[in-house]
Parts: C-alpha cells; sequence; structure tokens
C-alpha cells in the first residue's frame, strides 16, 4: 500500500516503533553505567505508549478477522510479563548490575515479542486490507498513542471494557506525575 500526505498505514506505525525501540534499547545498552538513566524514561514512555495503541487498536482489529485470535493471546501475555518487568525497575538505579540484568532480560523479551507481532499479526492485518482500512487504524492507533498511559500499569485491564475505560483514568495520574517530577 502505497501512501501518501496525511495517511498512515498501521502497519508501518508498528514496524516503525519497534525500530525505535529497539534503537532505544541499542542506545541503553551501549551507555556507560552512569549514562543509562539519560535513555531509560524514553524507552520506558515507548513501550507504555505502544502497548496500549497496540491493545486498543491492533488487537480488537485483528480479532474482527481472525477467529479466536490467538496470537493476540499470546502477544497480550508477553505485554502483561513485559509490564511486570518494567514496573518491577522503576525504583532500580540504572546505573547498577541489577538494572543492567534486568534490562537485558526485558530487551530479550521485547525483541522476541515484535518478532512474533511481525510474524503473526501483521501479514494477517497486510492480507485483510480491505477489511480493516489500514489508513484508518493508523490514525486510530497515533491518537491511542497521544491518549496512552505513559508507564507501564501490569495490573491494568488489558482488554476490552476495562482497557478501555481505565486507560484515560491511568493516562492522567501518569502525564501528572510525569509533570511533577
Amino acid at each position: 500500500m502505497s501512501l501518501t500526505g496525511d495517511e498512515i498505514d498501521v502497519v508501518e506505525f508498528v514496524q516503525a516503533d519497534h525500530r525505535t525501540i529497539r534503537a532505544l534499547f541499542a542506545t541503553i545498552g551501549a551507555a556507560a553505567p552512569q549514562d543509562r538513566a539519560a535513555t531509560w524514561p524514553d524507552l520506558l514512555h515507548s513501550l507504555a505508549v505502544h502497548e496500549v495503541a497496540e491493545e486498543l487498536v491492533v488487537f480488537p482489529a485483528l480479532g474482527l478477522v481472525e477467529q479466536g485470535a490467538p496470537s493476540v493471546e499470546a502477544r497480550l501475555a508477553e505485554q502483561r510479563e513485559a509490564a511486570e518487568l518494567l514496573e518491577s525497575m522503576e525504583d532500580m538505579d540504572p546505573g547498577t548490575e541489577t538494572f543492567a540484568a534486568a534490562l537485558g532480560e526485558l530487551e530479550a523479551s521485547v525483541m522476541a515479542h515484535a518478532a512474533a507481532e511481525e510474524r503473526e499479526i501483521l501479514p494477517v492485518i497486510v492480507r485483510f486490507d480491505d477489511a480493516l482500512d489500514r489508513t484508518s487504524l493508523g490514525a486510530r492507533f497515533q491518537e491511542a498513542k497521544l491518549r496512552a498511559p505513559t508507564l507501564p500499569h501490569p495490573n491494568a485491564p488489558h482488554t476490552p471494557p476495562g482497557n478501555v475505560l481505565g486507560r484515560p483514568v491511568l493516562s492522567f495520574v501518569d502525564r501528572v506525575r510525569d509533570h511533577l517530577s
């Protein structure tokens, strides 16, 4: 699909997020221990908003065309696992070896998750382009990222209706917290 102007293809958007997240992992991984803290908030934010946008836009759309969407359940489980790890890392000092070990575990998990999405989920969206309208999904994905909580919330609902109702409150709380930090 060739896009022009303001059109946004959800598949390209997800892939661009994956590239950004890979680059952030590379940056923080190559940083000296005392410099990891500079990249950590960007990585945390990128992971949190990407997760929410997928949960609100990509996974429900996939469920419309793939009966049962078993790949969605597996991806949701991976996202919950990553959110739990992120939450455990929230109070760690990025300069420590404990943080570095947790970061390596997080990177392996997130990269395996992204590869599975690119292998299992994105091709289904491409195959059902007529039914799903990737441009419309792309615009909704972008909007979801702008309104998403900025921190991981592993105990929050990850499927409708809980995620649709709860995410705005979490987003507000996170943005107030971000502003006060």
